[in-house]
Protein backbone atom coordinates (compact mmCIF):
# COMPACT_ATOMS: atom_id res chain seq x y z
CA UNK A 1 0.00 0.00 0.00
CA UNK A 2 1.32 3.47 -0.84
CA UNK A 3 2.15 5.76 2.04
CA UNK A 4 0.51 9.18 1.79
CA UNK A 5 2.46 12.04 3.34
CA UNK A 6 0.55 13.83 6.10
CA UNK A 7 1.17 17.57 5.69
CA UNK A 8 -0.11 18.18 9.25
CA UNK A 9 3.05 16.51 10.58
CA UNK A 10 5.76 19.18 10.50
CA UNK A 11 9.38 18.63 9.56
CA UNK A 12 10.33 19.57 13.14
CA UNK A 13 8.37 16.61 14.55
CA UNK A 14 10.38 13.71 15.94
CA UNK A 15 9.15 10.14 15.49
CA UNK A 16 10.19 7.28 17.74
CA UNK A 17 11.26 3.95 16.27
CA UNK A 18 11.69 1.07 18.74
CA UNK A 19 14.89 -0.79 17.91
CA UNK A 20 15.15 -4.56 18.14
CA UNK A 21 18.31 -6.51 18.90
CA UNK A 22 20.74 -6.14 16.02
CA UNK A 23 19.33 -2.81 14.87
CA UNK A 24 21.99 -0.68 16.60
CA UNK A 25 25.54 0.08 15.43
CA UNK A 26 28.52 1.88 16.91
CA UNK A 27 30.35 3.84 14.23
CA UNK A 28 33.16 6.29 15.06
CA UNK A 29 32.20 6.22 18.77
CA UNK A 30 28.61 7.16 17.89
CA UNK A 31 25.73 4.84 18.74
CA UNK A 32 23.08 4.94 16.03
CA UNK A 33 20.44 2.75 14.46
CA UNK A 34 21.64 0.69 11.52
CA UNK A 35 19.79 0.35 8.24
CA UNK A 36 17.91 -2.72 9.50
CA UNK A 37 15.99 -0.35 11.78
CA UNK A 38 14.11 1.04 8.78
CA UNK A 39 13.87 -2.02 6.55
CA UNK A 40 10.63 -3.94 6.53
CA UNK A 41 9.43 -6.48 4.02
CA UNK A 42 6.41 -4.31 3.15
CA UNK A 43 8.53 -1.10 2.93
CA UNK A 44 6.54 0.41 5.84
CA UNK A 45 8.03 1.13 9.27
CA UNK A 46 5.85 1.59 12.33
CA UNK A 47 6.78 4.63 14.46
CA UNK A 48 5.18 6.98 16.98
CA UNK A 49 4.97 10.77 17.09
CA UNK A 50 7.10 11.88 20.04
CA UNK A 51 5.33 13.43 23.00
CA UNK A 52 5.19 12.78 26.74
CA UNK A 53 2.27 10.35 26.44
CA UNK A 54 3.78 8.24 23.65
CA UNK A 55 7.16 8.16 25.39
CA UNK A 56 5.58 6.94 28.64
CA UNK A 57 3.51 4.33 26.84
CA UNK A 58 6.41 3.04 24.76
CA UNK A 59 8.47 2.79 27.93
CA UNK A 60 5.72 0.64 29.45
CA UNK A 61 5.50 -1.63 26.41
CA UNK A 62 9.23 -1.87 25.60
CA UNK A 63 11.18 -1.37 28.83
CA UNK A 64 14.91 -1.13 28.34
CA UNK A 65 14.71 -1.12 24.53
CA UNK A 66 16.73 1.41 22.56
CA UNK A 67 14.74 3.97 20.59
CA UNK A 68 15.71 6.14 17.65
CA UNK A 69 14.33 9.67 17.57
CA UNK A 70 14.13 10.62 13.91
CA UNK A 71 13.26 14.13 12.73
CA UNK A 72 10.56 14.03 10.05
CA UNK A 73 12.71 16.41 8.01
CA UNK A 74 15.41 13.71 7.81
CA UNK A 75 12.84 11.17 6.61
CA UNK A 76 11.44 13.47 3.93
CA UNK A 77 14.85 14.68 2.75
CA UNK A 78 15.79 11.06 2.09
CA UNK A 79 12.70 10.09 0.12
CA UNK A 80 10.44 8.79 2.91
CA UNK A 81 7.06 10.18 3.95
CA UNK A 82 5.00 9.94 7.13
CA UNK A 83 1.35 8.85 7.34
CA UNK A 84 -0.84 8.58 10.43
CA UNK A 85 -2.27 5.08 10.77
CA UNK A 86 -4.24 4.97 14.04
CA UNK A 87 -6.06 1.85 12.86
CA UNK A 88 -2.75 -0.05 12.82
CA UNK A 89 -1.72 1.03 16.31
CA UNK A 90 -0.90 -1.97 18.54
CA UNK A 91 -3.97 -3.04 20.51
CA UNK A 92 -2.09 -2.91 23.83
CA UNK A 93 -0.97 0.71 23.25
CA UNK A 94 -2.85 2.82 25.80
CA UNK A 95 -1.83 6.22 24.42
CA UNK A 96 -3.45 8.22 21.62
CA UNK A 97 -3.70 5.95 18.54
CA UNK A 98 -3.26 9.06 16.34
CA UNK A 99 0.39 9.06 17.46
CA UNK A 100 0.98 5.88 15.45
CA UNK A 101 2.53 6.58 12.05
CA UNK A 102 4.04 4.62 9.22
CA UNK A 103 7.14 5.86 7.41
CA UNK A 104 8.56 4.74 4.09
CA UNK A 105 8.68 5.61 0.40
CA UNK A 106 5.57 7.30 -1.07
CA UNK A 107 5.45 5.03 -4.12
CA UNK A 108 6.61 1.56 -5.05
CA UNK A 109 10.37 1.47 -5.54
CA UNK A 110 13.14 -1.06 -5.82
CA UNK A 111 14.62 -2.68 -2.74
CA UNK A 112 17.92 -0.96 -3.59
CA UNK A 113 16.35 2.53 -3.51
CA UNK A 114 14.51 1.67 -0.27
CA UNK A 115 17.76 0.48 1.34
CA UNK A 116 19.64 3.56 0.15
CA UNK A 117 17.05 5.85 1.79
CA UNK A 118 17.12 3.81 5.01
CA UNK A 119 20.91 3.98 5.19
CA UNK A 120 20.97 7.75 4.61
CA UNK A 121 18.38 8.32 7.35
CA UNK A 122 20.12 6.30 10.06
CA UNK A 123 23.50 7.87 9.27
CA UNK A 124 22.14 11.42 9.66
CA UNK A 125 23.63 13.07 12.75
CA UNK A 126 20.23 14.58 13.67
CA UNK A 127 18.94 11.10 14.53
CA UNK A 128 19.17 10.63 18.30
CA UNK A 129 19.29 7.52 20.44
CA UNK A 130 17.31 6.99 23.63
CA UNK A 131 17.04 4.00 25.92
CA UNK A 132 13.78 3.37 27.69
CA UNK A 133 14.06 2.81 31.43
CA UNK A 134 13.78 -0.79 32.57
CA UNK A 135 10.64 -1.29 34.70
CA UNK A 136 11.33 -2.80 38.10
Amino acid sequence: MAIVDDATISNQTIVFRILLDGWVSIVANRIRPNSLALLDSNFENSCFISNDQSFTELQRLFPGQPVAGIPVEVLRTNGFVVERRPGECPTDYQGNPDDHVVVGPPAPCSRKIYQRGSQAIVKDTRVIMLRLVQNR
